[in-house]
């Protein structure tokens, strides 16, 4: 049978387990750092399956550069970037360790330094990706430990694959069986408002969004980024929803501006729709949300223009909640005052007299269709090549993509009277069968326009062609059937949809959401809680459920402490129930020595040689070591103890 050397395998493993975080925190460490880093791994490589033995480089040295790399890369550490130089520190030890000719001790610090890269690696990776490396890394470092304790017994060790089988086999066990515990503290223990893995780090802000100013181009160039804007989990919709994010009322050197005018007291009509967001840092106030937005669960939020804003960027992922009303009608009453502002417009001689050519004998109450009708006619979509002005659009180009479209259509407006303004958001999106949400990517941003007209906002699609009320009937389906989706798709939904769940109820589970578990548990099993709680004594809820959790907890360790015996232990309790009690203070060979039975204290000075072997002279103990010792205390129990 064949068999593998413990030592090549141990260095796979360790090597993989170093792999594994590195790949993470590649894209982020000095360049000199991951060049090193690979240098170095692939120097270890060579000399281990060369089977060279021995330090190429005096150890002296190698710890005289470690500690200089070490003080250099600490020296960057500021409260913005605390996370980075700390990885960087991680990776650069580990790269001295893999020049290092590597014994049972240096295996064991190079899964060490490998696990602490690991869990900085964490700070990078929010994607359900990282719940599969940490299932791979804890293997490997299991496999990795317990394979390094037959290796202390014997460097040249080596076992046959049927043995290599259980080993592999034990560590998936451990995994598993830890795994409920290590569920259970994460979802009982405190949680913090923030998350204590954005402690120190740089704030990862996307390329997109709508900032309060928007020119021609800007959007056309956010289109063409197929990255995920946000998620909104809804019911699905018979068609492709607006996300609303916000509205632009000033038009002056070519720009669009945004100007605070009313802070609520709009009048909706139509069907309601309950939301969820996880929007991604983009970097602005901004928080998109169905159609019109009706309300919010977040805190420091203001409403203005039907939009909602936060009161600070969006410079981390954040989840909120909230009302939407579906509908093109906004009704709103305008002072005289608001009226001209919304007709303002700087000198446009030319605009204003192809303005006046074209529509001079068209009616307001006609302007909606007629003006459709123009751009269907004379205009075509495109994201490439555009104009430099909205000028040259209407007047030259023709070609352009949507806030073209919806500038031009605006300005027309209220060069007929209209009042009208631009609404910044986005349109349509994917929406995820399995997670029941829209996927909403950055190509989704769009611009449309809002004319005033009978005390009531309506909405008008140009780039489209649809206006007012007809808009919630013409919008195209979005909803995707199951069956008739590809299985790429299929699958590419399933993964987005389980990195949905990941970021919602891990990446995100906070004090709320702790609050809002517990208070579910309370409905679902009331009885719980009238036990806990006399009929006379009021409680706070939250003061209540920590109580409880952390009483838990400590119950727990108090219990695992008390009840728990090492093997020196039960040694020593072994030898009492004989008879002999060990004085205080009274070193382990002297006590053995008393012992009058000839063949018990044999077995007696086995124990504690090995035992001082192992534990007192700076050796690593391994489960082989605990066996042989256990085995005594057995033999000592069924042959001399009565």
């Amino acid at each position: 049978m064949r068999k593998f050397k413990v030592r090549r395998v141990v260095f796979i493993l360790s090597f993989l387990a170093a792999l594994t975080g590195a790949a993470v925190i590649f894209p982020f460490v000095p360049l000199p750092v991951s060049i090193f880093f690979l240098l170095s791994s692939v120097f270890a490589v060579w000399r281990e399956f060369r089977n060279l033995r021995g330090d190429v480089i005096d150890r002296r040295i190698l710890n005289v550069l470690a500690l200089t790399g070490t003080v250099l890369l600490i020296s960057k550490i500021s409260l913005e970037n605390l996370v980075i130089p700390i990885a960087s520190v991680l990776m650069f030890l580990l790269s001295i360790k893999f020049i290092e000719d590597k014994k049972p001790r240096d295996f064991y610090q190079i899964l060490a330094l490998s696990l602490f890269q690991f869990a900085a690696a964490s700070v990078f990776l929010f994607s359900i990706r990282f719940l599969f490396l940490f299932v791979l890394e804890a293997f490997l470092i299991i496999s990795a430990t317990v394979l390094l304790s037959f290796q202390v017994l014997e460097d040249e060790i080596a076992l046959s694959a049927k043995e290599l089988g259980y080993i592999f086999g034990f560590s998936v066990v451990f995994f598993s069986v830890s795994l409920p515990l290590t569920l259970f503290f994460f979802f009982v223990l405190p949680r913090t408002e923030t998350p204590l893995i954005d402690v120190g780090m740089k704030s990862r802000i996307g390329v997109t969004g709508f900032t309060n100013t928007i020119a021609p181009g800007q959007v056309s160039s956010i289109q063409q980024i197929d990255a995920v804007f946000m998620r909104v989990k809804t019911e699905k919709l018979p068609f492709n929803p607006y996300f609303r994010a916000i509205t632009y009322e000033k038009f002056l050197n070519g720009r669009w501006f945004h100007v605070p005018l009313n802070a609520g007291g709009e009048m909706l009509k139509g069907k309601t729709v309950r939301e969820t967001v996880i929007l991604e840092p983009y970097g602005y106030r901004n928080l998109p949300m169905i159609d019109v937005p009706l309300s919010i669960d977040l805190k420091n939020v203001r409403r203005n223009n039907s939009c909602f804003f936060l009161n600070r960027p969006v410079t981390k992922r954040i989840r909120y909640s909230g009302v939407s009303v579906l509908t093109d009608v906004i009704k709103e009453k305008l002072s005289k005052r608001e009226r001209s502002f919304y007709l303002r417009l700087p000198e446009m001689p030319e605009v204003k007299n192809f303005v006046r050519k074209l529509f001079g004998n068209v009616s307001k109450a006609d302007m909606p269709e007629a003006l459709l009708v123009f751009f269907r006619r004379n205009f075509s979509y495109t994201l490439e090549d555009l104009p430099s002005s909205v000028k040259d659009f209407l007047l030259k180009d023709h070609r352009g993509s949507c806030e073209y479209f919806a500038s031009a259509a605006a300005i027309i407006f209220r060069m007929k009277g209209i009042p009208a303004r631009l609404v910044g958001g986005f349109y349509g999106g994917e929406y995820n069968p399995y997670g029941g949400y829209y996927i909403v990517r950055d190509r989704n941003a769009h611009v449309w326009v809002e004319y005033y007209e009978n005390g009531s906002w309506h909405r008008f699609e140009p780039t489209f062609g649809e206006v007012g009320g007809k808009g919630t009937e013409r919008r195209k389906r979005t909803v995707i059937d199951r069956g008739q989706m590809k299985f790429p798709n299929k699958i590419k939904l399933i993964m987005d949809a389980l990195n949905y769940y990941w970021i919602n109820f891990v990446i995100n589970y906070d004090f709320s959401m702790q609050i809002q578990v517990a208070m579910k548990i309370r409905t679902k099993f009331p009885g719980i809680f009238r036990l806990a709680i006399p009929n006379n004594v009021s409680l706070n809820k939250n003061i209540l459920i920590y109580l409880f959790s952390l009483g838990s907890i400590l119950f727990i360790f108090v219990l695992f402490i008390k009840t728990r015996k090492t093997v020196l232990d039960e040694f020593y309790d072994l030898m009492n129930r004989m008879g002999y009690k060990r004085l205080k203070n009274e070193p382990l060979e002297v006590f053995v020595k008393r012992i009058d039975d000839e063949e018990l204290r044999k077995k007696a000075e086995e124990f504690v040689k090995i035992y001082e072997e192992k534990f007192y002279k700076d050796k690593p103990v391994c489960c082989v070591t605990l066996e042989r010792l256990r085995n005594i205390l057995k033999d000592l129990k069924e042959n001399h103890l009565h």
